[in-house]
């Protein structure tokens, strides 16, 4: 063994629980874990590595509550030191498209969706060289301000119907500050259009494998559905998802706008329903507590979540869990509303349904099960509790 290598080793702490190098999430302050590490130069390829590796470690965090990917690598940087280490002349190297090809098919797309629309106010938020801006202006559009922290820092006065962000937010080390200062310029009604890339489905698989968690590119924050949904609730605003990605919105629609409401799509929201701090009629056992938080066990292969109030809206029903009995148990669950079933799935350690609620209504959630099964019965371990799913409780 090499000497270095040797010395490396050696120097290494006993492996300890005490050690948790958990961080508080950026965006709603939940308990955010190490999800997983990328070396600084990983960038968006085929070849995330082709230019070698910095020998720096990035350290990527997932909140247990909103699903946000974050890492404090920039969170203290300067601007200069931003533009310096990362969006310096080698970044075309990382990301050859940003520089023309990307903005004009995004002005090409955006122009075609808001046909009609040319007089609106419009800011584009994160800039860049400011291609984009110029290219709508070619096309007729007649109000059309950028702002740029690196290249245009200089603010625009005034208020927009509509804000552009596209593709942008993933660089930004505090997104809910970053979409506040947009939701400051926004007029009362108005909408911010968001292009971005989400988390796959199987993100708790592939984890740091993703090619989107690329600390090269400047990509410091990931998003899910749910992280944008609950990013709009703390700054006031409502979570659509429409013909164009993602649009966030305050307020009844102004006339400006109000004929975009097909672009803009229906409000998303993303309920979370945990196992509840009381016994819960003998459905559940006990409340356990482990690194991870609490959760209890379900014992009942029918637990009810009791009536829920839904506004209208586009609903993703959560039911976050833990562990499970044997393997294939959470695939074999269904959600039911008011008795009939929902279309429902498992993504990673979460049981979905989707609801579509075209009126304020009060709904009774349920949740069925193969039939709960003992650790005695599954491998001879004394515990002859019936177990099913290890659910999370309420955070609050």
């Amino acid at each position: 063994m090499e000497l270095e290598l040797l010395a490396k080793l050696g120097g290494l702490p006993r492996l300890s629980e005490e050690r948790d190098s958990t961080k508080t999430c950026k965006d709603c302050g939940a308990r955010a874990p190490i999800f997983d590490v990328a070396d600084f130069n990983k960038h968006c390829s085929a070849a995330p590595y082709e230019y070698g590796l910095a020998g720096l470690q990035v350290v990527y965090h997932r909140c247990q509550e909103c699903e946000f990917i974050f890492t404090d690598l920039i969170d203290n940087w300067t601007v200069e030191e931003v533009a310096r280490f990362v969006y310096n002349d080698d970044y075309v190297k990382v990301d050859p498209d940003y520089v023309r090809a990307r903005p004009e098919k995004d002005a090409s797309i955006i122009a075609r969706l808001l046909k009609g629309f040319e007089d609106l106010r419009l800011l584009d938020y994160g800039s860049g060289s400011g291609i984009f801006a110029g290219e709508l202006q070619k096309m007729g559009f007649s109000s059309v301000f950028c702002y740029d922290p690196f290249s245009e820092p200089k603010r625009p006065t005034g208020k927009f119907d509509l804000i552009t962000y596209i593709e942008v937010i993933e660089h930004s080390p505090r997104p809910l500050d970053t979409l506040a200062d947009m939701a400051s310029m926004l007029s009362e009604g108005g909408v911010i259009l968001v292009g971005q890339t989400l988390q796959p489905e199987n993100i708790e698989e592939i984890r740091g494998s993703w090619w989107y968690l690329a600390p090269r590119n400047g990509h410091v924050s990931a998003f899910s559905n749910l992280t944008f949904f609950q990013m709009a609730q703390s700054l006031g605003l409502s979570f659509h998802i429409g013909s164009w990605q993602f649009t966030f919105t305050r307020g009844k629609l102004s006339p400006a706008v109000d004929s975009l409401a097909p672009v803009i799509g229906p409000k998303h929201e993303v309920r979370r329903l945990y196992a509840p701090a009381d016994k819960g009629n003998g459905q559940w056992h006990n409340i356990e507590r482990a690194k991870f938080g609490e959760f209890r066990w379900t014992g009942k292969d029918e637990l009810s979540f009791g009536a829920q109030a839904f506004t209208a809206a586009n609903y993703e029903i959560q039911i976050p869990f833990v562990m499970q009995s044997r393997p294939d148990f959470a695939s074999g669950c269904v959600i039911e509303i008011n008795g009939a079933k929902a279309p429902t799935t498992v993504r990673g350690s979460k049981i979905i349904a989707k609801l579509n609620v075209s009126e304020p209504v009060s709904r009774i959630v349920t949740l069925r099960t193969p039939s709960p099964i003992s650790p005695f019965e599954l491998r001879g371990i004394p515990d002859h509790r019936p177990l099913g799913l290890a659910i999370v409780t309420s955070p609050g």
